[in-house]
């Protein structure tokens, strides 16, 4: 894949203006979150790339997850012990959790509504397409699979979160 100096350009003015509008943590978070639907289109080759997207947009649920647990091991390997709900606020650990906390505050609020209606709609194409339904049957069973995650929450993750 060949990169312009003109595509490096835009994409350092995007995340400048990112972190000037937003701060720096959270630019951070909502750079990492648009990179992990954008690289695999990116990596993939010109004629894979849309089931690549649809690929990265179906798991997008799972990356709601893992934002949410990282956060909390991470709160845990600065507090020195498990965070505990009422007493260990997440904003207020380290600048390391923040980053963490905003990712998951941003999937949480944003993501999910757009990585649905793009996953659904790259999934459909993919469907059209390439006649490959596996895509779609993916994105069901990940937002199924990631609402049984959360309700489940057997180390009160989600609770702490949200305390």
């Amino acid at each position: 894949m060949r990169v312009t100096i003109r595509a490096m350009l835009v994409a350092v003015a995007i995340i400048a203006v990112l972190f000037a509008s937003l701060g720096i943590p959270a630019g951070i978070a909502l750079a990492g979150l648009g990179l992990i639907v954008l690289m695999p289109a990116l990596i993939a080759t010109p004629g894979h790339r849309l089931e690549a997207a649809s690929w990265a947009s179906s798991l997008q649920p799972a990356i709601i997850v893992f934002y949410l647990y990282a956060t909390w091991i991470t709160a845990w390997c600065m507090l020195g012990h498990r965070p505990r709900p009422n007493f260990d606020d997440p904003k207020s650990i380290s600048s390391t959790v923040d980053v963490l906390y905003i990712m998951f505050e941003f999937s949480i609020i944003f993501g999910w509504i757009i990585c649905a209606f793009t996953g659904l709609l790259l999934s459909t194409a993919c469907l059209v397409r390439r006649r490959n339904i596996r895509p779609l049957i993916t994105l069901g069973l990940a937002w199924v699979a990631w609402y049984l995650a959360l309700a489940w929450d057997p180390l009160y993750a989600l609770y702490w979160y949200f305390d």
